[in-house]
């Protein structure tokens, strides 16, 4: 079951009221429902982190609402870890991070518009958080190209061994998320953030 099924619910049913149910996979053991992949939470904690570090960057802090318009494309994040995540999850650390009420009202500060081609307007509005969904953002769609773009690259480092025995039963998965934006003209990182996720899990491996 991809992580986004559980975010849409969990965030249009008021933004918190639905848990979400993930299969235990991996690490984990029948009986105890321990995991070490990612969680919904753990991409809504991402987000913060991203939107906490944009609001405070450097490369927004001497821009205005007169300032040189920014067309900002997005696109789903790359799952470079051991997790298995679904096209929907990638999409997930991305577009919960531009389509949150502060970063809509920081981008309107700072004079800064979407860019979504059709194929991707399409994309979003069928997972609920396109245009036409209950997500959506309230600034404008520009068409015009792009002239930055938001990123995401997922990559993990797993750890796996035993504790008090010889039978192979924990398990630690560190998941770094690197976000950055680049100026198209002159490849440019602009801006960049890593967010750093841990999980730990015991019992029988099972996968």
């Amino acid at each position: 079951m991809a992580l986004y099924a559980g975010l849409v619910a969990k965030v249009t049913a008021t933004l918190c009221t639905a848990m979400l149910v993930i299969a235990c996979t991996g690490c984990a053991s029948a009986g105890k429902g321990e995991t070490s992949r990612m969680t919904a939470d753990d991409i809504f904690e991402t987000g913060d982190q991203i939107r906490e570090s944009l609001g405070e960057s450097t490369w927004l802090a001497g821009r205005d609402a007169s300032s040189p318009p920014i067309r900002l494309g997005v696109s789903q994040a790359v799952n470079k870890s051991a997790d298995r995540l679904a096209a929907s999850d990638c999409w997930a650390f991305t577009a919960l991070v531009i389509y949150d009420d502060s970063v809509q009202q920081l981008f309107t500060q700072k004079n800064i518009r979407l860019y979504l081609p059709e194929d991707t307007e399409k994309t979003l509005t069928a997972m609920g958080l396109g245009p036409d969904g209950r997500l959506a953002p309230e600034l404008g769609v520009d068409r015009s190209a792009p002239t930055h773009v938001l990123r995401a690259e997922i990559r993990s480092l797993a750890r796996q061994g035993a504790g008090d025995s010889d039978i192979s039963d924990e398990r630690l998965d560190v998941n770094l998320i690197d976000y950055r934006i680049t100026e198209f003209d002159s490849s440019t990182v602009v801006w960049a953030k890593t967010v750093r996720v841990s999980r730990e899990a015991r019992g029988t491996v099972a996968d």
